[in-house]
């Protein structure tokens, strides 16, 4: 990843100098905290040990009251992060690699800035063809129970987006405490949150796959012929609003949680029913992301987990598609060569 900064400047250590300056000085404006409520970071620096296990299930409904339920097996990752005051980087390596755990080829890009007054998710996903049918069922023949958990290579899901929120109480509630541990949160608090998000996402479903898996274990159960689309390629503009609130339940100990409920305006194109016609349609749906953090931190060293979990729902004339996806993390860490202003302390 590379940050390029362009100002009319000499480009000179003078030059650097100043532009390193004023970035530090628009970070921190930022991060303005009420350290009545709210410890800053003591170090500059941090170590951290992370454990990752993505969360992907997808959800497949007629008006016929077809059900299709699809998920990849559980994959745990591993890896290091490190950190300059606000800035951490870091990679994940899967540990199927190393025969621990079950996975599939897939990408799964996250990046995510908190400061006290706001916060950015970008995210950029390509689940690859490592599905499983969890469950799948009709009106007529209920639930077909031969299907469950065969591997299914016929679904493709490609997700990009950014979601950006503001936090109003941002001097005294801090997202930070709970998701980045560059703070630490002193007394309970919570804070209203307002956001704007953008998302494209491409969902292609082999339909003679799944109709040929379903008649070779059981064929007198039928294929709902509205589930027989071959892509939907849709995007997503989202106004989104809820609530977070951090607990502190003892000393260096952070309960967070916060749920924004979205209302989102969707607009796609997309072929249906393998036909070389495309269908152009425009609708709302409510979405939501939640967010979840347990922390032990006591500026020195860190330990916790945290969960971020997203539900987009989409609706093309007889179809709706529910996608549940996230990240459950674990982590441990240390920070280390304190800050000048607090080496006396």
């Amino acid at each position: 990843m590379c940050v390029m900064f362009v100002s009319p400047v000499d480009v000179n250590a003078g030059g650097l100098k100043s532009i390193s300056d004023w970035a530090v000085r628009m970070l921190e404006k930022f991060s303005e905290i009420d350290t009545n409520y709210v410890e800053p970071q003591h170090y500059n620096f941090m170590l951290m040990l992370q454990a990752t296990s993505n969360i992907d299930r997808y959800y497949i409904s007629s008006k016929n009251d077809s059900k299709l339920t699809l998920s990849p097996d559980y994959a745990m990752k591993l890896g290091p992060f490190g950190g300059w005051r606000w800035v951490i980087l870091g990679f994940t390596i899967d540990l199927k690699r190393f025969g621990i755990g079950n996975g599939g080829a897939k990408r799964d890009i996250e990046f995510s800035i908190y400061t006290s007054k706001i916060g950015v998710d970008l995210f950029y996903r390509r689940t690859g063809s490592n599905y499983k049918i969890r469950s799948f069922s009709t009106m007529a023949n209920g639930t077909v129970e031969e299907v469950r958990d065969i591997p299914f290579d016929g679904l493709n899901v490609s997700t990009t987006g950014i979601d950006a929120y503001y936090i109003f109480n941002n001097k005294k509630f801090s997202y930070p405490a709970a998701f980045s541990q560059t703070t630490c949160q002193k007394r309970s608090c919570g804070s209203v949150i307002a956001g704007l998000g953008y998302m494209r996402n491409v969902v292609e479903l082999d339909h003679e796959k799944l109709r040929n898996m379903v008649e070779t274990v059981n064929k007198t159960v039928p294929v709902d012929s509205m589930l027989m689309f071959s892509q939907f390629n849709y995007h997503k503009i989202s106004f989104s609003g809820g609530y977070g609130y951090n607990w502190v339940f003892a000393k260096n100990f952070l309960a967070s949680g916060s749920i924004l409920g979205a209302v989102s305006y969707n607009y796609s194109n997309g072929e249906k029913f393998g036909l070389n016609s495309l269908f152009t349609m425009s609708n709302f749906s409510i979405d939501g992301v939640t967010r979840l953090g347990l922390v032990y931190n006591n500026t020195k060293w860190f330990a916790g987990m945290s969960a971020i979990l997203r539900l987009y729902n989409y609706h093309a004339g007889d179809v709706s598609t529910h996608n549940l996806f996230g990240a459950l993390n674990f982590y441990v860490g240390f920070n280390f060569i304190k800050r000048k202003e607090y080496k006396k302390k």
